[in-house]
């Protein structure tokens, strides 16, 4: 039986891997200038460059999700 698929935003599903491509060094503690600290501002800044169409509360949600597959360890699937 097949579950209803629960994510609401295809657009960004549709781009979530590229996106993450472009802000997964930010999240990296070993490129981290002050220790325990990432650069999650110029994730925004990086993602706002290569996605100019996305809203703010767009780039928040790609942000937060990439943060939990970057700290989870996972890698990203193809959409």
């Amino acid at each position: 039986m097949n579950a209803p698929e629960r994510r609401g935003n295809p657009e960004l599903r549709a781009i979530f891997e590229r996106a993450y491509d472009v802000i997964r060094p930010f999240f990296d503690a070993s490129n981290s200038w002050t220790p325990g600290h990432g650069h999650e501002s110029l994730a925004y800044r990086a993602l706002r460059e290569s996605f100019p169409e996305l809203s703010p509360q767009q780039m928040a949600v790609i942000v937060t999700a990439a943060q939990r597959v970057f700290h989870s360890g996972s890698h990203v699937a193809p959409p």
